[in-house]
């Protein structure tokens, strides 16, 4: 290279990619970006200099494409897994799935509201997302985690474009992002459908920031960054961190500051702080904490060691490492704290200069900082929480692999190393995905990680229940009570889910003063917990104590006018006991508190009938098929109703519509009706 070819790269930097460069002057690429690297080996920046050079053309649609297949590939066998953990409450619990009319609940209230849990997260584009998903799929749980690796390709391909702008190194951005998709420490946002929040936040942070980087060439950019740094902030709150990270691009990499985009950005986290507080209103006061800050600081330098093992060596990948306390004096702790100074040391000392390693390390604290548990949250650590972190991480790995890259004589090796870490994160990966497939291995596995869990026992103990193996469900129940007690809030409130449990199956056993006590214990410790009033209820009508039943009824009712389990339990009491006059009333309560709850109606309809007020009851089943047309059962009780005042064509229509809807034809009505059908017309049978 002679001293015009190297006076022309320097005027061009910037400007011109190393490809772009390379074609003007007839040289390898090679050769220029090693040039390049030189003359900033001392300043430790980035190859490339401003941050619009990077061009996305063929190369970059073929880096996506390769990105879409390994995803496909290494995350395949993760489609057979069924729903597990969250999944259970928020997909198939929850009564918003399905149902677009709930549209403004989903907006402005917390994700544990549709199945009457109290949370701190407000999360209502995952939600949508999942309501897109029940319109779409149903059930059928492979279709989620199809779109789970959706979200991780779409996510990834973003990291690939995001890098290469910043950076303007395609081999960097490459490296970075293949490594990023294979690892397996991701399989948990990947393969676990409520882990999807990570991917959906990831995505549009990495779209806001593009737009922020593209801000200078329009106001299309400018549309970009704003709807996707709202987008990010809708889908999990750690999205709040993006101005933190484009302070640190331009601290660290001493890029030219863009004073109104930023501007723009502090505005949106503003105003959706401002909207937060009234959407999300009461969440935070709903859930209490047992321990101090200072108390919960040692946790996160044990995690931060934790977690660097994790990226550097993925083994020992699990759930559940809960809300554990350690002492200053850990082991752990130590070296996570060592780890902190040593790194947040080098950036410091590197604060002067542009330099990709400092910018990776302070994006991996900044990304972390929003879950490291100094603000109260559920767990001291989580994988899934390493998502948009461990960028930095991968960053680094890739700027080594591609100094390796530079020369010809270490660019074997470098393709080595690459491809066979690719290789490896992908076994792991396929391998880790085979966990979820399974929730009794899956649990079994995870005990051994977390052997006190109450959660876990619980859930394993459910699986057992669902199999039949009782004895081996009430055994797990039994330890996770054992495993705390009061003295422990932490976890003792946590506890009230076994005690609910270990009554259900009591029950089932016919052991009924047993499950009488699990369910009492069940809500002193979490007096929330509705469905333990109600299954309580439950239990004392079987024992023939129905007056304790009603007043625990009530009581669940008091603490949510709007349950509706436990309207519904008291007023089949009444219905039982032939109590018709209190039961109208509650069921026209019922109904005032929820009016898309179609078994109030029927139920009001019988109440009206045990009357003689047989027309009231006829009205009650006619709101029941104006709220849902498809009701089959409110068709089949009103054609019986009007049979018996005489009003014979309205039965037979009706009953023939219910027919349609699928209800299984009783053959002695059918013969009732006969006589009014007209000549020719058959019902149809199911």
């Amino acid at each position: 290279m002679n001293k015009e070819q190297r006076q022309y790269i320097l005027e061009h930097r910037g400007r011109e990619s190393a490809a772009q460069m390379a074609r003007a002057l007839g040289l390898k690429e090679r050769k220029v970006r090693h040039f390049l690297e030189g003359q900033r080996a001392d300043a430790g920046a980035p190859v490339g200099g401003a941050a619009e050079s990077f061009v996305f053309d063929r190369r970059s649609w073929g880096v996506v494409v390769l990105i879409a297949l390994l995803g496909f590939v290494v995350y395949a066998n993760s489609l057979s897994g069924p729903f597990i953990w969250d999944d259970h409450s928020l997909i198939e619990e929850n009564a918003y799935m399905g149902d677009w009319s709930r549209l403004g609940e989903v907006l402005t209230r917390d994700v544990g509201a549709g199945f009457h849990k109290a949370s701190t997260f407000y999360r209502p584009l995952q939600m949508l997302s999942y309501m897109g998903d029940y319109s779409l799929w149903g059930l059928r749980v492979s279709g989620w985690h199809l779109m789970n690796v959706l979200w991780h390709i779409l996510a990834v391909a973003a990291l690939y474009v995001f890098i290469g702008i910043c950076f303007n190194d395609r081999r960097l951005a490459m490296f970075a992002s293949i490594l990023f998709l294979v690892h397996p420490v991701h399989t948990e946002v990947v393969s676990y459908v409520s882990g999807r929040a990570d991917a959906m936040v990831l995505l549009f942070v990495l779209l806001a920031f593009i737009g922020y980087l593209r801000s200078a060439q329009g106001s299309r950019f400018y549309l970009l960054m704003g709807l996707s740094y709202v987008a990010a902030c809708l889908s999990k709150e750690s999205g709040l961190i993006l101005p933190f990270l484009v302070l640190i691009y331009h601290g660290s990499l001493k890029r030219v500051f863009k004073v109104l985009p930023f501007a723009v950005l502090v505005l949106l986290s503003g105003l959706y702080l401002w909207l937060r507080s009234f959407v999300a209103e009461g969440s935070a006061a709903a859930v209490s904490y047992a321990t101090t800050a200072w108390q919960r600081l040692p946790g996160f330098f044990a995690a931060v060691a934790t977690y660097l093992r994790l990226l550097v060596w993925p083994v020992g990948l699990h759930m559940e490492y809960g809300l554990r306390v350690f002492p200053f004096a850990h082991p752990l702790v130590l070296a996570g704290l060592g780890l902190v100074i040593a790194l947040l040391g080098y950036v410091w000392v590197r604060r002067r200069r542009p330099d990709l390693t400092g910018f990776s390390i302070a994006w991996f604290f900044a990304a972390l900082l929003p879950v490291a548990n100094i603000y109260p949250i559920n767990a001291y650590m989580a994988e899934h929480w390493l998502y948009l972190p461990s960028i930095g991480f991968f960053l680094v790995l890739a700027k080594g692999i591609t100094l390796l890259d530079l020369k010809e004589k270490t660019r074997p090796a470098s393709l080595l190393c690459f491809w066979g870490l690719v290789v490896l994160f992908s076994f792991l990966t396929v391998r880790q995905n085979r966990l979820w497939s399974d929730p009794e291995l899956f649990y079994e596995y995870t005990l051994r990680y977390a052997p006190s869990s109450t959660r876990v026992l619980n859930n394993l103990a459910v699986i057992y229940h669902e199999k039949g193996r009782l004895e081996e469900a009430i055994a797990c129940h039994k330890k996770a009570i054992a495993s705390v007690s009061a003295s422990d809030p932490l976890h003792y409130t946590k506890v009230h889910v076994n005690h609910f449990n270990l009554g259900n199956i009591c029950r089932k056993l016919g052991r009924l003063p047993e499950a009488v006590e699990a369910y009492k214990k069940a809500i002193e410790i979490g007096p929330r917990y509705l469905a333990a009033y109600v299954n309580l209820g439950g239990a004392y009508q079987e024992m023939g104590r129905l007056q304790e039943a009603e007043a625990v009824y009530r009581q669940a009712i008091g603490r949510d006018p709007g349950y509706a389990l436990a309207y519904d339990n008291l007023g089949l009491l009444y219905l039982k006991s032939q109590r018709w006059e209190e039961a109208v009333t509650l069921y026209r309560e019922a109904i005032e508190a929820d009016p898309d709850y179609l078994d109030f109606y029927n139920n009001l309809a019988i109440a009206y009938s045990g009357l003689g007020k047989t027309e009231e009851a006829v009205r009650a089943l006619e709101k029941a098929i104006n709220v849902d047309p498809r009701y089959a059962r409110g068709y089949q009780n009103l054609a019986k109703a009007c049979f018996n005042m005489g009003e014979y064509g309205r039965a037979v229509r009706y009953y023939d519509r219910a027919l349609e809807l699928g209800l299984k034809g009783e053959p002695d009505f059918l013969r009732s009706l006969a006589p009014f059908r007209q000549p020719g017309r058959t019902p149809v049978r199911r």
